[in-house]
């Protein structure tokens, strides 16, 4: 149900146009902002996260001495999880909850690393699409 699954998101991200996924972009950093105390935590799950990712693919990159591929792999799955777990926090009107997270990272997870074919695929895609460069990535993620 995967397929399913990622259509439900993207409609609940961008179903109604940019300016209403920028909207809802901000209504869920604002509830995890800065000043709010959800935010700390927020951090902790997106940093472990990313921790788990950058462990597991590069140690990968011995195999094929592709370190950057694996990098741009793990910050583009960080990156999966945080615009899936938007979609999940604008579906539960406003909520989401530590076990929505797992939910979302284990099905990702489940997508790509028992896959080998789908995760050659997203490291090909991030080194041939500009869009997955170092210098966009940053953007996005300082975004």
């Amino acid at each position: 149900d995967w397929p399913d699954y990622v259509k439900k998101a993207e409609f609940m991200l961008f179903g109604d146009g940019q300016r209403s996924y920028e909207s809802n972009r901000q209504a869920f950093h604002h509830a995890v902002g800065m000043e709010n105390s959800s935010y700390a935590q927020w951090n902790v799950w997106l940093e472990q996260l990313m921790v788990y990712f950058v462990f597991t693919y590069f140690c990968g990159a011995v195999y094929d001495g592709n370190v950057l591929g694996k990098m741009q792999t793990a910050v583009v799955a960080t990156l999966l999880i945080r615009e899936l777990s938007l979609a999940k926090y604008k579906e539960n009107l406003g909520v989401l909850d530590f076990q929505s997270f797992v939910d979302i990272a284990h099905r990702l997870s489940r997508e790509l690393e028992h896959s080998d074919i789908n995760l050659v695929r997203l490291e090909k895609i991030c080194k041939k699409t500009p869009l997955f460069y170092t210098e966009q990535l940053l953007r996005v993620i300082l975004y």
